[in-house]
């Protein structure tokens, strides 16, 4: 794990996956695919994987983010853990025009031999969500320190007493 931007804590999962079962593998965890506001979080997300994954480089290194195209929507998009869209950091061409079921975000997190380095990596595309991408997907959730997490505890136990004295 990774103590991410925003006080959110990241996690890189390196199991290929399409975008359904990356989006359920982050929520059997208590966390949602990644979203990204900076370009400081998106260097974070980019390093986190790198770190993590020591697989020799091929052709196509993207994972899976919390970005898709809104339904009936050509060029809107949205996280899936409700936070603003208020930053984008497209590859050269993208988003492009919807063609089949082009609708999720992956995020080039290798150099991708032969292309402009500089136009695709640690930038989003948008491709097919029943797409496997063999490298994986990253988790977002809000970091909670220990003793944030004692209080919330402590306020919810509070509440469940006042409930069951009312119901009584």
């Amino acid at each position: 794990m990774n103590l991410c931007y925003r006080k959110a804590l990241c996690t890189y999962v390196n199991s290929p996956s399409i975008w359904d079962e990356a989006k359920a593998g982050c929520r059997a965890n208590g966390a949602k695919l990644a979203s990204i506001h900076s370009d400081r979080e998106n260097e974070c997300i980019y390093n986190l994987v790198k770190n993590e994954d020591k697989r020799p480089q091929s052709k196509y290194h993207t994972i899976w983010l919390g970005g898709r195209r809104r339904k009936g929507m050509q060029s809107s998009f949205e996280w899936i853990d409700s936070t603003p869209f208020n930053y984008t950091n497209w590859a050269k061409d993208e988003p492009g025009k919807r063609t089949k079921d082009q609708d999720c975000m992956s995020f080039y997190n290798r150099r991708i031999n032969g292309w402009d380095e500089s136009s695709y990596l640690k930038h989003w595309n948008v491709i097919s969500c029943h797409q496997m991408l063999w490298y994986g997907y990253v988790c977002k959730k809000p970091f909670v320190t220990p003793a944030k997490a004692k209080a919330r505890r402590k306020i919810l136990r509070r509440r469940r007493r006042r409930n069951r004295k009312g119901k009584h």
